[in-house]
Parts: structure tokens; C-alpha cells; sequence
């Protein structure tokens, strides 16, 4: 009879990142944390954009309006940007990144709360963490403690039902992640992603970016668990709509439909995601025209099938 080995914890959390501990929040905002780090290029597909990882069949319109790529921009950033570095210096800002929990197995819609959020202190090869845990085994925190003396980054921390402020190494931070559970999904930076990812299908391609760092920013609401009012899907919509604010990189249709502050937003989201849903084999979304990029153009019909536009019904 062969031997039983011997017993070693599961590794719940195969995927790791190290980088640098934020918090953003004002007096009257929902927090956000996020961890500052970069990714090799070889390592692309730890990412994912919103289309990649919603089912366009079931999704509601809301979702759908969140995935559209535009090919031509892709290959802008792709062939005359990164391809024409010679003699220039070439650098993408970070891409902002939602550390997204799934509902189900097949990752297909993000959970708009956690079940749990466990808050504890725990110690690895003679260092103290401070340590919070999403969904028991979706994502993982870690922020060093340090002291005073070594540290002037502190956060107060609540774990066995005690609160109390401690000093930490912001730099060495770590998130973990389980990608059966959890994808990080692109929310700001999806078309840098896209270029990066079409130059490295050809050898030429590889040979341009391979040596690139890509900056990153990982995020998520660390909040957002149920018996709560924060919800997870509207946080990263509206960080999305805050972030793409600027008229020349979203247009207009874009800016209407993802607003939640106007009820004319609301209600053309509503019509459109009534039409999408119609089960009678014909649907009539393809008469909206709601993903022009062009903002002189959101006001009028461009395609000879469509009858209106988003911008024309708001």
C-alpha cells in the first residue's frame, strides 16, 4: 500500500498579487480599496473584459452596455501607437481592474453582494497579517503589520470583535485570488488590453511588447456584503461612468445610459432592455442604435434597419 502523504492545507487562492494598499473614501462614500501592481504581458490572460465573462444572451441591457469594443480603436492604439514607438517614449496609464465575485460556476453574472466578509489576523513565517476574506474562498487580503517606528500607513481594523488602528506596510500588500470564484474583470482600459492582446498574435507582435509592465489597479467595494444597502454591479457602474466621463472617450449614448441620477436614463435602459428580452424568436433592440461613438452622430440614425436612437428617446 502506498504511502499517505503527509497533511498540507488546500491552496484556495493559486493566484497572487503584491503591490501597494489603498483606500479611497470620503466622508460620505462607499469605500473602495484597491492594491497598485503590474502584470508581464505573458500574463494578459489573468484579465478579462466585461464581454469575456457575461453571457450576452441573458445578460440585461445594463451589462451589455458595459462590453462594447471598438475594433478600429483596438487597432489605432495597436499599430500606431505601440508599433511606432522608435525614437519615443511609450506608456499606457494603469488599467483599472474590478476584482469581481461570480454568481455561478460558469462566471457569467458578478454577485451584486458578498455572503460573508471575514476580518482576522493571522501570521505567516513570523510576520503578522492583517487579513480580510471574501466569500470564504473567493478573494483574499493581506496587509502587513508593522509598527510606528517602520510604518506611518495605518487603518483601523475590526476582528474578533474588537476595533483598533494598526500600522502597516502599504508596499507589500497582497491580494489573492481564486479565479474559479472570481475574475478580474477591465473596467476602465479595455481597448489598451484588446491592443495589447492583438499584437501578441504574431511573433513581430510578441517581439514589440514583450518586455513591457503593464500598470494596474485592482479594486473592489469591500463593503458590499449582504444585509447591507451598497451593491456591487452599481459601484463598478458608477466608478465606470465617473472614469469615462470625458466627452472624447465616451459618447454620448454611453454617458445617457449609464447614468443612474436621471430618470430618462433609467427608463431608455428599461425600453431597451425590454426589447432585448422579447421571447418571440424577434427581437427589436437592433432598431435602437445605442453604441454610436461618434458624439455629433448620437442624435441622429446612422443605420438604414434602426428607427431611433438612445439619445433621441432621453
Amino acid at each position: 500500500m502506498a504511502a499517505i502523504p503527509g497533511k498540507r492545507p488546500l491552496n484556495r487562492f493559486p493566484k497572487v498579487y503584491q503591490g501597494s494598499f489603498g483606500l479611497f473614501q470620503t466622508s460620505d462614500s462607499y469605500a473602495t480599496q484597491f492594491l497598485q501592481t503590474s502584470l508581464a504581458v505573458e500574463h494578459l490572460g489573468d484579465l478579462s473584459t466585461a464581454s469575456e465573462v457575461m453571457d450576452l444572451e441573458n445578460s440585461p441591457f445594463e451589462e451589455l452596455i458595459q462590453r462594447d469594443i471598438d475594433p478600429a480603436r483596438v487597432r489605432h492604439i495597436a499599430n500606431q501607437y505601440l508599433a511606432q514607438g522608435a525614437g519615443r517614449p511609450i506608456f499606457f496609464p494603469p488599467l483599472i481592474v474590478c476584482v469581481a465575485l461570480m454568481e455561478n460556476e460558469d462566471g457569467t453574472r458578478i454577485k451584486a453582494q458578498y455572503d460573508s466578509v471575514d476580518h482576522s489576523i493571522g501570521a505567516e513565517n513570523g510576520q503578522d497579517y492583517l487579513v480580510s476574506t471574501y466569500d470564504e474562498d473567493g478573494f483574499r487580503i493581506r496587509l502587513p503589520i508593522a509598527d510606528a517606528e517602520h510604518s506611518d500607513r495605518s487603518i483601523l481594523w475590526t476582528a474578533d470583535g474588537k476595533q483598533k488602528t494598526y500600522h502597516f506596510y502599504a508596499y507589500a500588500s497582497e491580494l489573492a485570488v481564486n479565479p474559479r470564484r472570481a475574475k478580474l474583470v477591465v473596467l476602465d482600459g479595455q481597448h489598451r488590453l484588446e491592443a495589447l492582446r492583438l499584437l501578441t498574435m504574431t511573433a513581430e507582435g510578441r517581439e514589440i511588447v514583450a518586455s513591457i509592465q503593464l500598470p494596474i489597479c485592482l479594486v473592489w467595494p469591500p463593503a458590499a456584503d449582504v444585509g447591507g444597502n451598497e451593491n456591487i454591479t452599481g459601484d463598478f457602474r458608477e466608478l465606470f461612468i465617473t472614469i469615462n466621463s470625458e466627452p472624447q472617450r465616451v459618447s454620448g449614448h454611453f454617458l445617457i445610459l449609464l447614468d443612474d441620477k436621471k430618470h430618462s436614463s433609467m427608463a431608455v435602459r428599461e425600453l431597451a432592455n425590454a426589447w432585448k428580452q422579447e421571447s418571440t424568436g424577434w427581437r427589436r433592440l437592433h432598431l435602437l442604435e445605442w453604441n454610436t461613438r461618434d458624439d455629433e452622430s448620437t442624435d441622429r440614425r446612422t443605420r438604414r434597419f434602426s428607427i431611433t436612437t438612445i439619445s433621441i428617446v432621453s
